[in-house]
């Protein structure tokens, strides 16, 4: 028999361990597309068709960089990579309940084009898309349904997990032709849902609009979080009530938020003691069109953002419309600053405000520490601002709202608070600007410079 050297047993037992590694300490991804098939295996030649298929089917690997193919995300830290091709996925109610290891093994739904995968729901239920999850995210996907019945399809996204995430979606037209008996939202918290993060979306057209509806759409809110959240660079507009319900404990900051409140124009003449406040006197009411508004007390950071033209401007539901609207009288832990609110951006100089709860004053508690500071109630000089959401809303050169922002945290929340980059992925240097985007993009390319020579050695 023929002895082998111990540098060749040494290889040819490396190669054996390499042959019975399992294969969960591997990346993987997972293909899914509307010519796919659910009998098949999930390859990029042989993708499923449905979300609810690659929810059951996948494993959760080792820990690996997510990419999706057209480049625009990238991110580690993730144990299933599910890719979903540009196309229109018509689905009944989905559910997953596949979770993620760990923040560092997260599974991730992905339209490998931003926006590129549409998910048309048609089916009779509540809620369109309920994550079961936890450390789970879902990215990119355009979210709308083809139903308008009420209490059916009247929630978009609704988190029942921990630490999962709705990033870059665009959710619109969900709830659009009679107000729901149980309200209705793009993204909502259900009842188990910590640590959700809600960064990038666009959220728009959520529940019926029209001078004559808001009255009767009083709970149609374009994101409603009854659980601490991270609310971020979102376009949030053209919702039937708030833009932004935020629960104590949460984040919500450098999103842009406009014409919400039955898709209002503003102008309601509010008269206060100080163009800040735009409290109504009387019995307190939970907002029609309000920017943003708390559903409680506690360490909740509300910085950077724009409110725009929020809040109906008929006379049944202009009993109460706000800038922010902070339901609790103590906002001793609450941090409510640098942020610009204007009720009309068209110049009549109708200033919106901050509004507190039980119809008084703002109320900071015994130690007001200027956490409510350093609001604006200028122009923010958008590039070109739509009432409707097909404007532009990156700042103009020149805009106060570039370079306003601020980098604190209400005292005990959380921290950090704001985010590094703008919707568009672009970072954000210190000080930070107001809303979703950081500054004006370009549109092309600067010219080649000319008159230039080389020296040759």
């Amino acid at each position: 028999m023929k002895v082998l050297g111990s540098a060749r047993i040494a290889v040819a037992l490396f190669c054996f361990s390499l042959l019975i590694l399992p294969t969960t300490a591997l990346a993987t991804d997972y293909y899914v597309a509307p010519s796919g098939s659910d009998a098949n295996d999930g390859s990029q030649t042989r993708p499923w068709r449905t979300i609810a298929h690659a929810d059951s089917a996948l494993t959760v690997g080792g820990s690996a960089t997510c990419t999706a193919s057209s480049g625009w995300f990238s991110e580690s830290g993730v144990g299933a990579c599910v890719h979903f091709a540009t196309g229109t996925y018509t689905s009944g109610y989905v559910e997953t309940h596949k979770s993620g290891l760990s923040a560092n093994q997260k599974v991730v739904f992905l339209s490998d084009t931003k926006w590129g995968a549409k998910l048309v729901i048609n089916s009779g239920a509540e809620t369109m898309f309920r994550m079961e999850t936890d450390f789970a995210e879902v990215v990119g996907f355009e979210v709308t349904t083809s139903i308008s019945a009420v209490n059916q399809s009247t929630y978009g996204f609704q988190p029942n997990g921990s630490s999962n995430s709705i990033l870059s979606n665009r959710i619109h037209d969900i709830a659009t032709s009679t107000c729901a008996d149980d309200g209705g939202a793009g993204i909502a918290s259900a009842q188990a849902d910590t640590n959700t993060k809600i960064i990038g979306n666009s959220v728009f057209n959520i529940g019926p609009g029209g001078a004559n509806s808001p009255g009767n759409c009083r709970t149609v809110r374009g994101i409603y979080m009854t659980h601490p959240a991270v609310i971020q660079n979102n376009l949030v507009y053209r919702n039937s009530e708030n833009g932004i319900d935020a629960a104590p404990g949460s984040v919500v900051s450098n999103n842009t938020v406009f014409n919400n409140g039955g898709y209002g124009t503003g102008n309601n003449g509010w008269s206060a003691s100080s163009p800040l406040l735009c409290c109504q006197p009387g019995t307190p009411l939970s907002g029609i069109g309000d920017c943003i508004a708390t559903l409680g007390g506690g360490a909740i950071t509300i910085t950077n953002n724009i409110c725009i033209n929020n809040g109906a401007s008929n006379s049944t539901s202009s009993l109460h419309s706000c800038g922010i609207y902070n339901r609790h009288q103590d906002s001793s832990n609450a941090l409510i600053a640098n942020n610009l609110i204007r009720n009309d951006n068209t110049g009549n100089n109708a200033a919106g405000g901050i509004a507190c709860g039980n119809a008084l004053p703002v109320s900071v508690g015994t130690n007001p520490g200027g956490l409510i500071s350093s609001n604006l109630t200028a122009s923010p000089n958008f590039v070109n601002y739509q009432a409707n959401g097909g404007g532009d809303y990156h700042l103009q050169l020149g805009s106060l709202a570039i370079s306003a922002g601020t980098t604190k945290c209400a005292l005990g929340g959380v921290s950090p608070c704001t985010p590094t980059a703008d919707f568009d992925g672009v970072l954000r240097p210190a000080p930070l600007s107001l809303g979703a985007y950081e500054t004006l993009q370009s549109s092309s390319l600067p010219d080649a410079p000319s008159g230039l020579t080389a020296l040759v050695q």
